[in-house]
């Protein structure tokens, strides 16, 4: 999403301290480090994860995570989307909850 749209709604649920993962690859690397700075200056908890060397003065080097540079874009993404996946995954399980299962989702029926 551009920098505008997320700063007309998702901004609302940030506070200090959240956790946020910011993932940029390829042609999205300039606008996702507006957001990550602007994230960072909110006392948002942020880390990087990109294909190229960055700097951002509000995210320490320790949270930027620099992944092996891919030739295609595609492939790029999905190389720095596929560890969040499992990692959300494992999460998931460790806390004993079904990794397959919605709280809120259903089939869409007439009625609930």
């Amino acid at each position: 999403m551009t920098l505008s749209e997320f700063r007309h709604g998702n901004i609302e649920v940030v506070r200090e301290g959240l956790l946020i993962v910011v993932i940029a690859t390829a042609e999205d690397r300039e606008e996702s480090l507006k957001h990550a700075e602007h994230l960072a200056s909110l006392q948002a908890e942020v880390y990087f994860i990109t294909d190229r060397s960055v700097s951002l003065p509000g995210i320490t080097e320790k949270r930027i995570l620099i992944l092996p540079e891919q030739a295609d874009a595609i492939l790029s993404q999905i190389v720095a989307v596929l560890p969040i996946l499992l990692l959300a995954e494992k999460t998931t399980s460790l806390k004993g909850a079904d990794v397959d299962d919605f709280r809120y989702i259903s089939k869409v029926v007439d009625r609930y």
